[in-house]
């Protein structure tokens, strides 16, 4: 059996509510939701795992991570359909280090999530600061998943993190004539209204 994992980040306030689908209709079953945490930031993080056999992963299913969060809905959608399209262009996510991580490792990890890659022969993901001065950033390319999903980490002191200091991660591939850019960092005593939601596919 394998998990799908929904991550909902950079929330606020903590009320919300997380349902999965399975072709348009609720999953009653086999789906594990955790706490609403803090992230350190001011804003909260969820995640969700929905444990699925093979059967049902290679059935083509669409399978539907669904977020009401004030008077908004979020999806996201994934299933094994592998074909990349125009419909499933390259993005890329910042997420911010977990309060967690940051009080146990006493440093911060920036993650970026790459998603509906083809191919990852030119793929380049770089974390920088915003004077373009580079960190030492591991990319889990081995991890891949069917969609072409890909992370890559970097670090930084939790004093840079938590002094409001802007990271920028960069994303090349030959698929995208524009590098894709994601900017991220601790707002520093203000309100955010922006709630990110990845939803991850099995590994193979």
């Amino acid at each position: 059996k394998s998990k799908l994992i929904c991550q909902v980040t950079d929330f606020r306030p903590r009320e919300i509510k997380l349902t999965w689908l399975r072709e348009g209709r609720p999953v009653s079953s086999g789906f594990s939701t955790g706490q609403v945490l803090p992230d350190g930031s001011g804003t909260y993080f969820l995640q969700s795992s929905l444990t699925i056999n093979e059967s049902d992963w290679f059935s083509q299913s669409t399978f539907t991570c669904r977020v009401d969060h004030l008077n908004a809905q979020f999806q996201r959608n994934v299933s094994s359909r592998c074909a990349i399209s125009t419909d499933s262009p390259i993005e890329a996510f910042a997420i911010p280090p977990s309060f967690a991580s940051i009080f146990v490792t006493k440093s911060a990890k920036l993650t970026c999530v790459v998603t509906n890659l083809p191919t990852y022969d030119s793929l380049s993901i770089s974390w920088t600061r915003k004077d373009g001065q580079l960190l030492k950033t591991k990319v889990k390319v081995s991890s891949s998943h069917p969609n072409g999903t890909f992370t890559a980490e970097g670090e930084v002191c939790s004093e840079e993190w938590n002094s409001g200091e802007a990271f920028k991660c960069i994303v090349t591939h030959s698929d995208h004539p524009v590098p894709l850019k994601k900017e991220i960092f601790k707002p520093q005593g203000k309100d955010s209204n922006f709630l990110l939601l990845v939803i991850f596919p099995p590994s193979p």
